[in-house]
This record gives C-alpha cells, structure tokens and sequence, in this order.
C-alpha cells in the first residue's frame, strides 16, 4: 500500500508539471497573439494619421518635419479658357505646389507644380469656378521643407471665345453698323434710337421665335457671358440718375437670374458736343450719371462701368471733332471703331484677366 500511494504522490507530480507546462505554453502564445494585435492598431492609427496630416498642405507623396512662413498672393491674369496665375516670387523656394478646390472652405487637392511664379490651369473647365492655393517649397526630396499655404484667390472660367450682348441706344445701332466685326461672331447686338433703361426693360420692341420680347428677356434667353449696357443719354438729358440706376438694379437681378456668373457692364454716358441742335446733358449732369454708374458697379458683384470717354473726347470733356458726328449726340464712324477697340482692351484688361 506504501509502495503505492508513492507512486500515486509521483504521477501526481508528474502532471502537475505537465500542465504548469500546458499553462506556459499558453501563456507565450497569448502573449505573442496580444503583440501582434498591438502592432496591428498602431499600424492602422499610424496610417489613419497619416492621412489626417495629408490635408491641404501636405503632400500626398512625402512627408515634411517642418514648415516656414512665407507670404504668397497668388494673382489671376487671365481666364479666357484657361486659369493662369502669377504671384511675387520667394527667394527661398525652389518650386511650388498649386492646389485647387471647388470652393473656398473645401478640399484642396494639388492641381500641379511650377518651378517659377506662375502657372497655368489648362484642365480648368469653362463657366465654372476655382479656388486656388499656392504653398512654396524649399529643397528638394526628402530634405524640403514647404511653406505655409497662400491665401486662397477665386477664378471663374469662361470661354475662349465668350458669347457677348451689346444693348442701348443710337451708338449700339452705329456699333452693329461699322464695328461689329470688332466682336465675336454671333454677338447679340441690340440697339434702338432713343432707347432708354425703362425701355429695355418693358418695350417690346424684338422677337424670339415668332415672339414679341424686351431687349431684357432677348439677352435673357441669349445667356451671353458678358452684356454691355450702353444707355443713358436721354436719361441724363430728361431724367434723375437714381431712377436709372433702380432700372440697373432691376435688369442686373433679372440676367443673375438665368444665369449666375454674367458679366454685366454699364458704359459711360457718352461725351457730347460743346453745342448740339439735341437735346444733350450738361458735363455735370453726365459726370453725375457716370459717378453713378461706377458707384453702382462697385457694389454689385460681376458688375463692370467701363468708361471709355477719354478715346473720344477733348481735355474740357467734349467730343473731339473727329468724334463729333456733326450734331453734337451722335458719333462718327471713327469714333465707333475706337470705342469699339477700347471695348476689348479694356475687356482684355479687366474681365478676361479674372479682375
């Protein structure tokens, strides 16, 4: 009986070390499992982080430990078909990265890179809007360092070749008669002797279609890109300036209507001579509307006034004899073609270089 109960006591032992042995092994293999576990999440979160820090910014293909200030203004100069951008160069940087989103506060995703200050968006689509973001960069490869971004500057696309309404009175009739070649083909063209805003807006004096319509709902239906208004002698010859201005605000409301991003542009009230057989404005009564008419603009966004009268008048103010079309209101041939040339320089100065 001895002899037995020790060999029970030694094959109890026996298994009590087996399965400490058991445990152990468990043990190592849980922990090895709790290991990979760990390194698998930090992997996740190093990455998740990754992308948190690959914001605007940052680059999608490497990493930067650290940034410098710099002071970018990124500058649009031209949008006919195209966004082109300059901006004063940094004499730190050795190249820049360009960034674009869809709106102000949004993504920006980089559009391109340059290596001087400038850069030219040729995938940007007509009629749409930008926002662009320049960021420099100083080095290159894994030693460059990048830049703050840029403050960011809006661009809407137009055509290469914009579609374009001209409206008024006597002179749009002489523009369509001896300067219409000056514009693109198919510009709408509209104008009537005596015309007047009020008139533009409630006369029915074309047709669409078999219709009768306003030169408002015309150039409505048309949707040009850009409308030159040139209208108000005979307003500032017999009527108020607020008036006509409210008659402005009606018809600029009326094209953003239909189509959101149009181009209005509200011409000076034509010089006159120093006597006319006509009923013309004084200079103060024209200086009046056309103080009105820029004020006007500037408060309305995508609204221009174009005053072109230095090309056809004298230093006091008048039409020059050249420009006089011998009754002291109307215009000459020659005068026409060089509002007409002004027109598009200014138009190239202004609106096609995204200002």
């Amino acid at each position: 009986m001895a002899n037995r109960s020790r060999e029970e006591v030694r094959r109890a032992r026996e298994e009590k070390v087996k399965k400490a042995k058991r445990q152990l092994l468990m043990g190592i293999i849980a922990g090895v499992v709790l290991v990979a576990v760990i390194v698998v999440i930090a992997v996740s979160c190093s990455k998740k982080s990754s992308k948190k820090d690959n914001k605007k910014g940052e680059s999608t293909t490497e990493q930067v430990a650290e940034t410098y200030d710099v002071s970018i203004t990124p500058v649009v100069s031209n949008v006919l078909g195209q966004v082109s951008l300059t901006w004063e160069a940094d004499a730190n940087a050795t190249s820049y990265v360009i960034y674009r989103s869809d709106s102000e506060d949004g993504e920006y995703a980089e559009v391109g890179n340059s290596t001087s200050a400038e850069y030219t968006d040729s995938s940007a689509k007509k009629r749409k809007t930008y926002f662009y973001e320049i960021q420099a960069v100083k080095g290159e490869g894994e030693s460059a360092v990048k830049s703050n971004m840029s403050t960011a500057v809006k661009a809407y696309v137009l055509p290469k070749t914009p579609k374009i309404a001209i409206a008024g009175e006597c002179y749009v009739v002489g523009i369509d008669t001896w300067a219409k070649d000056k514009f693109p083909e198919g510009t709408l063209i509209m104008g009537t002797e005596g015309a007047t805003t009020y008139k533009l807006i409630n006369e029915s004096n074309y047709t669409h279609n078999g219709s009768n319509v306003t030169a408002l709902e015309r150039i409505a239906i048309y949707k040009p890109d850009i409308v030159y208004f040139l209208v108000g002698m005979n307003e500032a010859a017999n009527g108020n300036a607020p008036d006509t201005i409210a008659n402005f605000q009606t018809i600029v409301d009326k094209l953003k209507s239909v189509k959101e991003n149009i181009k209005v542009v509200v011409m000076a009230v034509s010089p006159t001579g120093k006597t006319s057989s006509l009923n013309i404005p004084t200079v103060d009564k024209r200086n009046e509307f056309n103080k009105s008419y820029s004020g006007f603009a500037e408060t309305n966004d995508n609204c221009y006034f174009c005053d072109y009268c230095e090309c056809i008048q004298d230093e006091e103010g008048y039409l020059t004899p050249e420009a006089d079309g011998g009754d002291g209101c109307h215009w000459t041939m020659q005068a026409t073609t060089a509002v007409a040339d002004y027109m598009n320089q200014w138009a190239s100065e202004t609106i096609y270089a995204g200002n």
